[in-house]
């Protein structure tokens, strides 16, 4: 926190982690791009902050990555559901 304080140019710093719901954003539509279908289920709810960013992430990655590779691809699907132990 001092740190963020101190560097005042870095905004990144203190900006708010992404979570689970901060997914659905990734559905966006562009028209040069997949469709991209989100559907979050199960028990998604209590999460620690630091799982749902990096749910987040993960998701960002896989998006990212099928807008670049996947040429003729006309929509993605995106899945997340948890439970008690997991998420898949």
């Amino acid at each position: 926190m001092v740190s963020a304080l101190r560097d005042r140019d870095d905004a990144s710093a203190m900006a708010p982690q992404r979570r689970i719901g901060d997914i659905e954003q990734l559905a966006a539509r562009n028209a040069s791009s997949p469709w991209v279908v989100v559907a979050l289920g199960g028990g998604l709810t209590d999460l620690h902050p630091a799982v749902e960013a990096a749910l987040y992430r993960v998701t960002q990655d896989a998006v990212t990555n099928a807008h670049r590779h996947a040429q003729h691809a006309t929509w993605v699907q995106v899945a997340v559901n948890g439970g008690p132990t997991q998420v898949r």
